[in-house]
């Protein structure tokens, strides 16, 4: 409220003026809280932000509402922002947060699905056609784009629930000026292993540099939704991925100057990207001219 009061009347209520602000941070911990069901979200503490008049960077956790409401009728034109990181929020809500944010440079979304919390928005679908119309109105500035994915236990559950992909991130492909994106797979062709799916189908064209993650893919572990697929991408499977694509590098990938794949190795099966499979990556990239590495994040 004393936040708000300083952003929209700050000599009315005899508050220091923010308008000098560039640097924005308001997270909050992901995981199991107490209050994980309270009914009030902090949506009204977050959303003031957006009209600082000179803020460029603004990194956030925003609990999924209902529905986004902004605090005055008219709004923001966060003109000077370009660099958001969003923690949370549904993709329901992320075409109402972009479409204001015309000059973003920089994204990085952490799509969150807590099985603890059962309302009309927390669902364990995720909604790649919402998601790709969302990002794809920021086409004309956006260069960084880093979307990141996690689901957190509910209760006293030992396993991760199921994870169910519906739709595609084709609107993505238009995105000419995404330079570096960081993205899980099963964003980019869904949990099942479809060897009919193509990564030029979703990838924009004049991407730099790609890291592809397995975030979720312990997801639905032990069949907690029997009707829905595990992930089932192996390693093979992924190698031909990345082959059909770089096969015509100079039509989808002429500037892609390298490829990453991160994953835990505690979260695969010892097998995959074992030291053969890894040369034959490492194969594919010398002869696409496209360095191709595994990173395994907990052992770095």
């Amino acid at each position: 409220m004393v936040l708000r009061s300083a952003i929209f009347e700050p000599v009315e209520y005899g508050l220091p003026d923010l308008q000098h602000l560039r640097d924005v941070t308001y997270r909050l911990k992901i995981g199991h809280d107490r209050a994980r069901d309270k009914k009030v979200k902090n949506t009204a503490d977050v959303l003031p932000f957006f009209y600082l008049p000179n803020v460029q960077r603004i990194s956030v956790s925003l609990e999924s509402p209902l529905a986004i409401t902004w605090p005055t009728p008219q709004l923001p034109i966060p003109s000077t922002l370009t660099s958001l990181v969003l923690n949370s929020v549904r993709e329901n809500y992320l075409d109402d947060l972009l479409s204001v944010t015309s000059h973003l440079k920089s994204l990085c979304w952490r799509w969150f699905y807590d099985f603890g919390i059962d309302d009309a928005v927390n669902m364990p679908i995720v909604d790649l056609d919402r998601i790709g119309d969302a990002i794809s109105c920021l086409r004309g500035t956006l260069t960084d784009l880093k979307i990141l994915a996690e689901v957190q236990l509910g209760g006293n559950d030992i396993n991760l629930p199921g994870i169910k992909t519906e739709g595609s991130l084709s609107a993505m492909v238009n995105m000419e000026n995404l330079r570096i994106l960081q993205v899980p797979l099963a964003f980019l062709v869904g949990f099942a292993q479809d060897t009919t799916k193509r990564l030029q189908n979703v990838l924009p064209r004049y991407l730099e540099h790609l890291t592809i993650t397995y975030d979720l893919c312990l997801q639905n572990d032990e069949q907690m939704e029997p009707d829905w697929p595990e992930f089932e991408w192996e390693d093979h499977a992924v190698l031909g991925l990345l082959k059909s694509w770089l096969e015509d590098r100079k039509a989808f990938a002429p500037n892609l100057r390298g490829i990453s794949l991160r994953l835990a190795r505690n979260e695969t099966a010892d097998e995959e990207w074992d030291p053969i499979m890894r040369h034959q990556l490492t194969e594919l990239g010398a002869q696409a001219g496209v360095p191709l590495d595994v990173i395994f994040s907990d052992e770095i």
